[in-house]
């Protein structure tokens, strides 16, 4: 290994923002332009490191997380009885499942760390739109701006470029003069595509960010009012996003669109697509990644199970063994690209699953090409579930849409699922409230 891959294995290891920890906020906003630049190189070649490596530089980091949390959390001092230094390994797989619930039924006191500076610590709340279950945590101030240093790698961003959040406010911290968020409510009319037009011709911006809803949306608004804006690249998070989507925002904003794998309780991007779309590569310098079966067991090697994810960065209230609410598996073949870190297949939430009337349950976007392929451009949809067999499908649709068509498309879904699904199409004027895309009773 050279000089160079050392230097990066260090400075993922020791990261530079802990130099600072005890300033001032202000002081380190001043310094943060700097850190950034360093952090997003380390990242870069972090990336192209043997599995060997890589493996080195995670278990390290897995025993510094695990010993600072015994020494510094009520929770997990409780639970983790040896020295995690000696088997990091061994005692992460020890520990219990953290996930939504444990949260909720918990003090936040007893998972946030005792010595953190008052300035590092940012309560959060989740909306839960995308898991259907909302919870309150306390996010680390450093781990977002590393976050953000990966973000920017990730959008290979060079001097001049300039990437703007749309109706994407988080992480609700970024220090003065840095990046911006721009918030829409998204209603079909020609007022919010030329506001939009003019933040990103003022702005100068080069990149777009946002949840595929929102980016899709947008898209659909430019093309109704024929609105053009060359873009050099877009990348959607927090909802799937089909084929023929990503294809309208690729021909509206003439540039690539990557799907990024993002939480708010990471933090940041967890997984990313390259340019070779051949799954999305996991970010395992900030991750611990764990498949687990039904039985909270580690999956088979390309087994598909639940994601559990520990995070190494965040020291206000470490998250270890998070079950984060999706479902993938993981492809450990070297991509083409030439990146070494395994990829993620990404499943789809526990949510957005529709169950069937034989109790097999299927990615709600199974349901979706039915829907986007058979019938003209749709504005919103949602899906219903009460109980398994059967679905309602609301959608609002930007043209109108006949009785006789909507009738061919249920019977069609009805027959590809040969009697376990029962597709009951209903047409809105309006989807109200967050773009929840599964409602299940």
């Amino acid at each position: 290994m050279n000089f160079f891959s050392k230097l990066a294995g260090h400075l993922i290891i020791h990261p530079p923002y802990r130099g600072v920890n005890a300033l001032p906020k202000a002081i380190f906003d001043v310094a943060w332009n700097t850190l950034l630049n360093i952090d997003r190189w380390s990242f870069s070649r972090f990336e192209y490191m043997e599995p060997e490596e890589t493996e080195r530089i995670q278990r390290k980091k897995l025993g510094v997380l695990l010993k600072f949390s015994q020494e510094n959390t009520k929770y997990w001092g409780s639970l983790i009885k040896t020295d995690p230094a000696k088997n990091p390994y061994l005692t992460l797989r020890s520990l219990p499942i953290l996930d939504r619930e444990t949260l909720k039924r918990n003090d936040l006191s007893v998972f946030e760390a005792s010595h953190s500076p008052v300035w590092r610590k940012n309560r959060i709340s989740t909306s839960g739109t995308s898991t259907n279950s909302p919870v309150v945590f306390y996010g680390d101030k450093l781990n977002f701006l590393r976050m953000e240093s990966a973000m920017l790698h990730i959008f290979r961003l060079k001097n001049g470029d300039n990437l703007m959040r749309f109706n994407l406010e988080f992480p609700p911290y970024r220090p003065a003069g840095t990046l911006f968020s721009v918030n829409f409510a998204m209603q079909n009319s020609a007022n919010i595509a030329k506001n939009t037009l003019n933040v990103l011709n003022k702005k100068k911006i080069s990149h777009m960010l946002g949840p595929a809803s929102s980016v899709l949306k947008l898209a659909t608004l430019f093309r109704k009012y024929q609105i053009k804006f060359v873009l050099s690249g877009v990348g959607v998070v927090g909802e799937s996003l089909i084929e023929a989507d990503r294809t309208l925002i690729e021909e509206i904003f003439r540039c690539r669109v990557i799907n990024i794998y993002a939480s708010k309780e990471a933090g940041g991007p967890l997984a990313y697509e390259c340019k070779k779309r051949s799954g999305w590569h996991m970010n395992t310098a900030h991750f611990f990644w764990e498949i687990l079966d039904e039985n909270n067991k580690e999956a088979a090697p390309g087994e598909e199970g639940d994601i559990v994810i520990t995070m190494f960065e965040n020291e206000v209230m470490p998250f270890i063994r998070y079950k984060i609410g999706d479902r993938g598996r993981i492809l450990t073949e070297e991509c083409f690209c030439g990146r070494k870190n395994p990829r993620l297949i990404f499943v789809g939430r526990d949510s957005q699953f529709i169950r069937l009337r034989d109790g097999y349950a299927i990615p709600f976007h199974s349901l979706t090409h039915f829907i986007r392929n058979s019938t003209p451009p749709i504005d919103q949809f949602q899906f219903l579930q009460k109980k398994p067999g059967e679905v309602t499908v609301k959608i609002v649709p930007l043209t109108e849409i006949s009785s006789a068509l909507i009738s061919k498309v249920s019977s069609t879904a009805n027959d590809h699922f040969r009697g376990r699904l029962h597709v009951n199409i209903e047409i809105a004027d309006k989807i109200p409230g967050k773009s929840v895309l599964v409602i299940k009773n």
